[in-house]
């Protein structure tokens, strides 16, 4: 650890940490966050875990993960797979979308 923050209110708590080298997300969890529903994130593009991808049409017309890692497409665009498909404005949905998976987890 080369160097960290902190900041800290009535009820939140934000810590920082500079690492010298990046972590896996099994590895946040398993160091930072112990017994949770849903860890949200954004980067971790190659790891191996479901995603929810962004694709604006103005910036690419492919998608970065392959099928099988997708859980949804949120985008201005629509692409040729077996996904759920989410317009850019229907953060309703996605929620939507991540509960049910949540719960089917829950029950399985």
């Amino acid at each position: 650890m080369v160097g960290n923050a902190q900041h800290g209110q009535s009820q939140k708590h934000l810590a920082i940490r500079r690492l010298e080298r990046e972590m896996s997300l099994d590895e946040i969890a398993e160091t930072y966050l112990g017994d949770v529903d849903l860890i949200l994130t954004e980067g971790y593009k190659s790891g191996p875990k479901m995603k929810i991808e962004v694709s604006r049409r103005q910036t690419s017309q492919q998608l970065i993960s392959s099928p099988p890692e997708l859980m949804a497409v949120v985008a201005d665009q629509q692409f040729d797979i077996i996904t759920p498909h989410f317009n850019l404005d229907d953060a309703s949905g996605v929620a939507d979308l991540i509960e049910e998976g949540l719960l089917i987890a829950q029950r399985g």
